[in-house]
């Protein structure tokens, strides 16, 4: 079962990777890396497809820490860097609660950095389908501009 995904929008693509768990530990981002167009149909697939990896253990200590210039997400984004990845893209993160859906929207902290804010964030009950969820973040990149924050749809 999957608890959470994360959706990051850069140059007019979705970025859906899948996230490694430790066991009581955190989640790391891991490959593959699906991409989505940004349409309904196409971010559901990605999901679907993260939903389906789930979250696979990580292994070894040595093995979690990601090696400089090999994170999965950075690579399939062609991006050299998390500052730069947070200046120029969206984040919005997915979470599979015991009765509910959370869906944190883009709202970086003053440094830019990606956060889960209670302020800009979206509950649903469990069984909402994923086309949903996907049209609420669909909506929010368009608001993204008149918020301050840069357009991200567009390449």
């Amino acid at each position: 079962m999957i608890t959470y995904a994360a959706i990051i929008v850069h140059h007019g693509k979705a970025y859906v990777p899948v996230n490694a768990h430790a066991e009581g530990g955190p989640y790391l981002l891991t490959t593959p890396v699906f991409t989505a167009d940004l349409a309904v149909d196409s971010l559901v697939k990605a999901l679907e497809q993260v939903i389906a990896v789930g979250h696979p253990p990580l292994g070894e200590p040595s093995e979690q820490a990601p090696k400089k210039g090999k994170n999965p997400l950075l690579a399939a984004m062609k991006v050299t860097s998390w500052k730069k990845l947070e200046q120029e893209s969206a984040s919005y993160g997915l979470y599979w609660r015991k009765d509910k859906i959370e869906l944190y929207l883009h709202n970086p902290n003053k440094r830019g950095q990606y956060i889960n804010d209670s302020k800009r964030f979206v509950m649903f009950p469990l069984k909402t389908p994923l086309q949903e969820i996907a049209r609420v973040i669909l909506e929010d990149l368009e608001k993204l501009p008149e918020l301050g924050f840069p357009d991200v749809k567009n390449p």
